[in-house]
């Protein structure tokens, strides 16, 4: 959605993105060398913080697990909370649409 690597991107911006929540639930057996199918959803943004939903399905289409994943913008030079770039607000508009 960034164009280029994520954690690279975002250090550009002058930000940090610690992981706020974090929720898992399988649903099915998963094995280290199973390949995955992903959808990533935008599931909610504040002015602070973002979030995703991740369903995953094996390649059998069998629903294998469901995440959730909140993450708070921190201003990678004060360690403060900020607010979410307004690049970064714009990339995650168009993927909750």
């Amino acid at each position: 959605m960034l164009g280029a690597p994520c954690i690279r991107t975002l250090n550009n911006m002058g930000i940090l993105t610690p992981v706020r929540a974090f929720n898992l639930e399988f649903f099915a057996p998963v094995s280290w060398d199973d390949e995955l199918s992903l959808k990533v959803q935008v599931s909610d943004m504040t002015p602070h913080s973002f979030s995703f939903v991740v369903h995953g399905s094996l390649q059998t289409g069998i629903s294998a697990f469901s995440a959730s994943i909140s993450y708070v913008t921190v201003s990678s030079e004060t360690k403060q909370k900020m607010p979410v770039p307004e690049d970064l607000l714009h990339v995650l508009r168009a993927g909750s649409e």
